[in-house]
């Protein structure tokens, strides 16, 4: 799936040099902007510290202290939400832990028990054929434990153009080497150059605006993929 994403990038990036993709450290460049803007739009929110918008098996664990109303009073149904997105529905998996003493036994929810609900990212559980959930007050029954496939193959292609300009943003800030006295590249425009250029005011105040709409043009088109302000913590908690 990575080198898959790799070939999208080389293939739609032009505003790359034929070095900046060839070069061995390409790669690695990928990986950073892949966890640069899974961090702008909080996928990187588990105690995963490798995790991105990538498709790969999330999991997350719920309290049933909290859902003890749901028990009895809706024929032992619950639902709960999701936090990620682009969800696999064939890979949804449920467990529920139960406390015995000082002992914990995991029972796994059948596939027929419970349905994904895709409208309200929510799963649907059903919990009238386990006996070990229908104990009044859910005293026994601590945790559920909901595991699924959820990210992006790859790249949605409205979101490659800024996808391009960041890897390049990236690949010009790794180009100096560790050490290096001076960077063996053309130089760029940056905001420090043109403000110490012999420029008009007009010039300089143009260049900032335009920066200034780019960047937030940027953060609007990554509003389309980003997860933040989904904080289901008093739900579960993100593992």
């Amino acid at each position: 799936m990575f080198d898959d994403l790799l070939q999208q990038l080389n293939e739609n990036c032009t505003c790359l040099s034929d070095d900046d993709v060839e070069a061995d450290d390409f790669k690695k460049n990928v990986e950073q902007l892949i966890n640069l803007l899974s961090i702008l739009t909080c996928w990187k929110r588990g105690t995963e510290p490798c995790e991105t918008f990538l498709l790969s098996e999330r999991k997350e664990i719920f309290t049933i202290g909290q859902l003890q109303q749901c028990g009895c009073c809706d024929n032992y149904l619950m639902d709960v939400p999701l936090t990620y997105d682009k969800i696999d529905p064939s890979t949804i998996k449920i467990v529920f832990q139960v406390r015995d003493g000082i002992h914990f036994n995991l029972i796994e929810i059948n596939s027929n028990d419970f349905s994904y609900d895709d409208t309200e990212n929510r799963v649907w559980i059903d919990f009238s054929n386990y006996e070990e959930a229908k104990k009044c007050g859910c005293e026994k029954m601590t945790k559920i434990i909901i595991t699924y496939d959820a990210g992006y193959e790859k790249i949605p292609e409205c979101l490659l153009p800024v996808f391009c300009d960041y890897l390049g943003y990236v690949i010009d800030m790794n180009r100096c080497k560790c050490g290096c006295p001076v960077c063996d590249t053309t130089e760029t425009v940056t905001e420090d150059n043109i403000l110490n250029a012999d420029s008009s005011d007009a010039q300089v105040s143009t260049y900032l605006v335009v920066r200034q709409h780019i960047i937030t043009a940027y953060a609007r088109q990554l509003e389309s993929i980003s997860i933040c302000g989904r904080d289901y913590t008093y739900w579960g908690a993100v593992v």
